[in-house]
């Protein structure tokens, strides 16, 4: 469980959404049991209980308070935060080691246009076809909806020394930027 979370990127699922890596699992710990110095910098201070802070601040109530707390290292001091609160963001380690899922991944994310058209068109035939939309009488269009557009030409794009010497400099084309990323 620990090494799940270790380095994981969590979302903070009140106020600004911020996001914050976990440093470690604080087994030890619970929103029940911490309390936490409120106030203003250089002012009086206040002990609160982080069931209390999160109701009253964010109207968010915590309904497991014995759950342990995510340790998270800032940069002279460590906050904690309960995992009720937050949301897994990008891909758990244990699934980025999985290179056939990798690959999966990759394929569905950087689908030609007709082969995008075809899962979108895919999905919504699933969501029409499901038990709930029948019975919520729903009309769901199956067919993306199309637009008119102009495909652009790929512009050149020249350095500050390129351009003042015309058109003979190096390109700052972004593809073979991107293709040494990726590989």
């Amino acid at each position: 469980m620990n090494r799940d979370f270790d380095g994981a990127i969590v979302m903070a699922n009140y106020g600004l959404k911020r996001t914050y890596k976990v440093h470690r699992i604080c087994w030890d710990m619970s929103p029940g049991t911490y309390f936490f110095e409120q106030g203003e910098q250089g002012g009086p201070t206040t002990k609160v209980k982080m069931l209390d802070y999160f109701q009253k601040n964010y109207e968010k109530k915590i309904t497991d308070p014995k759950q342990p707390l995510f340790e998270i290292k800032q940069k002279k001091q460590s906050i904690f935060l309960p995992p009720e609160l937050c949301i897994l963001v990008g891909i758990p380690p244990k699934i980025r080691e999985n290179k056939k899922i990798m690959a999966d991944i990759r394929q569905s994310l950087f689908q030609k246009p007709d082969d995008r058209i075809k899962s979108i068109t895919s999905v919504n035939k699933m969501i029409a076809d499901s038990k709930e939309v029948k019975e919520w009488e729903l009309a769901i269009n199956i067919a993306p909806d199309e637009i008119e557009a102009k495909v652009l030409k790929r512009p050149s794009i020249l350095g500050l020394a390129s351009a003042a010497q015309g058109s003979g400099g190096q390109s700052l084309d972004d593809t073979n930027v991107l293709r040494q990323i990726v590989t």
